[in-house]
């Protein structure tokens, strides 16, 4: 008996040393996994391990701050973590949720201390909801409701109204916001009315900010969720400068300012120089030229910039003799060619045709209208010559004309401002249609216009003209359509305070609007003295979605603007002189989707 206590107190001596001797070699195999994360964005962000809808973070880091994440592995064990962010952005007085789905892989094959680095959502944002957010500026509460069935809407707190001085966010992630085929269908209920959202386009990831005030629902902003809180800004331009319009670049990342800059020579004497400019789109300058020779006069009046990003630029250059202006700038700004054009006295605008084709406008030696056709072979411009004659009565005569070319039916029109020969007073504008091969018939205008500054065409082939009241003593602004093809027109808008007149445009069918800028309350008809403007008019009714107003008296008119890729435009402002010539000083601007400036 003693034997088999003594035998079993052995085994059971051999086994115990045997499991700690095993403890001892697996606590010596533990390691530490530890992993860096540097959050470079504007948002607090939040750490996932794995499981991209986990409830509870591993880490939370708030912007523009570092944390590490450790984790207890055996050393032995080549093993693979993946991490998502999850972003926590501002909107209104809530805050939202959009998680990044691209796995950042951790391997530990790759060492036991690495880093991560969260810096944007990149492609992510496009396939998060988009966000309504609604401010009651009203003296009561509002209820939010769909316009076709009525059912109250639930926003992120869960709420069904909205109290005055209050903020909701409705999100489209939502079941009870109810939308269809990308058009929002929301409707205001207030003291026993019922107001439409003026929405016709959703994008997602995007934030579009509305304030109901009692009488009407307008939009105050839109853009995207990363671009909550960016700052607009403002540039002013150097003196001397005047620019005669701005175009953007395909990829969206940069824009053109073309014009002229008065200098002065080595005598004191004083000149003007074609300016180009090339800006990024935060405003930083990329490069800056002048065209300039000696003894000569030269300005940039138009550009146009190709698929690849460089600029063709149209003007002219004086001297002893006057001739057209083309010039070819790659996007680095480098000088590719340059034509000075014989019988022309300078090119006004540049038309995109076909096929790689431009249409120049402009006038001859004698100031009659002509036309050019440019294409660009090896970074080489090629002109040559279109004729066109133009079915003018007797004491007419062309001062400005403004093209534009309808691909599918191959026309082009051609809208004229006109002066009478005798009187020298400005007459009612023409439009123009023109063949290829260079036959023209006039298309008699119903409503009388003038000073047209843009023309546009929507996808059913109807023009838009843009500029000012034709017969009125004291004008105001004006836009006119013309459907050729079903022989209609209308008297779209008619407004601003006199003397008011158009100067740029933007048609928009995804959002329903056209979008234009000017001056009003000018003391002359040449705008001097007069207060810039920036409003939206709806296409189906021509009522205005929203105005920007602007106080800074240092500019006249808002002269031309562009839309930016991601939100908002760029605008142009500027000064005109007695003549209602472009002038000093100017001032170039990022503006919001309603036309805010900075604060």
């Amino acid at each position: 008996m003693r034997k088999i206590v003594l035998y079993i107190l052995v085994l059971s001596l051999f086994f115990s040393c045997r499991s700690v001797q095993s403890a001892k070699i697996e606590t010596s195999t533990v390691k530490e996994l530890s992993v860096s994360f540097n959050n470079n964005t504007d948002f607090a962000i939040d750490i996932l391990e794995n499981n991209p809808e986990a409830i509870s973070a591993v880490l939370h880091i708030e912007p523009k701050r570092n944390k590490t994440f450790t984790k207890k592995i055996y050393a032995g064990d080549d093993i693979s973590l993946f991490f998502y962010a999850k972003f926590y952005i501002p909107v209104g007085k809530t805050v939202v949720s959009v998680i990044d789905y691209r796995e950042n892989r951790v391997e530990t094959k790759n060492g036991l201390n690495q880093t991560v680095s969260i810096t944007t959502l990149g492609a992510v944002i496009k396939n998060s909801p988009y966000y309504v957010v609604l401010k009651n500026k009203a003296d009561k509460e509002i209820s939010v409701c769909n316009s076709s069935a009525k059912s109250l809407y639930i926003t992120l707190d869960k709420t069904k109204s909205v109290a005055p001085e209050n903020i909701a966010v409705y999100s489209s992630k939502e079941r009870a916001f109810y939308t269809q085929q990308d058009k929002i269908s929301m409707r205001i209920l207030y003291n026993d009315k019922e107001f439409d959202f003026p929405i016709t386009f959703l994008q997602s990831g995007f934030v579009y900010t509305y304030i109901f005030d009692g009488k009407r629902i307008v939009k105050e902003d839109e853009r995207p969720l990363l671009k909550i809180g960016e700052p607009l800004w403002k540039q002013s331009g150097a003196d001397g400068v005047s620019v005669s319009n701005i175009m953007s670049a395909p990829a969206g990342d940069s824009f053109y300012a073309v014009g002229k800059v008065r200098k002065k020579d080595a005598n004191g004497s004083l000149y003007d120089a074609g300016f180009i400019q090339c800006t990024e789109r935060n405003g930083t300058e990329r490069w800056t030229h002048f065209f300039e020779e000696t003894g000569c006069d030269s300005a940039v009046y138009d550009g146009i910039v190709l698929e690849n990003g460089d600029l063709l630029a149209a003007g002219h250059t004086s001297g002893d003799v006057q001739n057209g202006l083309l010039l070819l700038y790659s996007s680095g700004g480098v000088l590719l060619n340059t034509q000075k054009i014989t019988g022309s006295s300078g090119f006004e605008s540049v038309t995109p045709l076909s096929g790689g084709t431009f249409l120049v406008t402009g006038f001859d030696s004698k100031d009659k209208l002509m036309f050019g056709k440019v294409h660009i072979e090896k970074s080489v411009i090629r002109y040559e010559s279109f004729t066109a004659l133009l079915p003018l009565a007797g004491t007419e005569f062309v001062t400005s004309a403004h093209p534009l070319y309808d691909s599918r039916t191959k026309t082009l029109f051609i809208c004229c401002n006109m002066l009478d020969t005798e009187t020298e007073l400005p007459l009612p504008s023409a439009l123009f249609a023109l063949a290829e091969n260079g036959t023209a018939k006039r298309i008699p205008l119903l409503h009388a216009i003038k000073s047209v500054a843009a023309v546009s065409q929507d996808a059913n082939g109807v023009l838009y003209i843009a500029g000012e009241t034709g017969t009125a003593e004291h004008s105001t602004a004006m836009i006119v359509t013309v459907d050729a093809a079903q022989n209609k027109q209308a008297a779209f808008y008619t407004g601003g305070t006199p003397y008011a007149y158009i100067a740029d445009m933007l048609l928009n069918e995804k959002s329903g609007e056209l979008i234009i800028a000017g001056t009003e309350k000018a003391a002359d008809s040449a705008g001097n003295g007069g207060t810039p403007f920036f409003k939206s008019l709806a296409l189906a009714s021509g009522k205005e979605l929203w105005t920007a107003g602007y106080s800074d008296k240092t500019y006249e008119l808002l002269s031309s603007f562009i839309p930016c890729t991601d939100y908002g435009f760029i605008a142009q402002f500027t000064s005109v002189n007695e003549d209602g010539e472009y002038s000093s000083p100017i001032c170039t601007v990022r503006l919001s989707a309603t036309g805010k400036t900075e604060k």
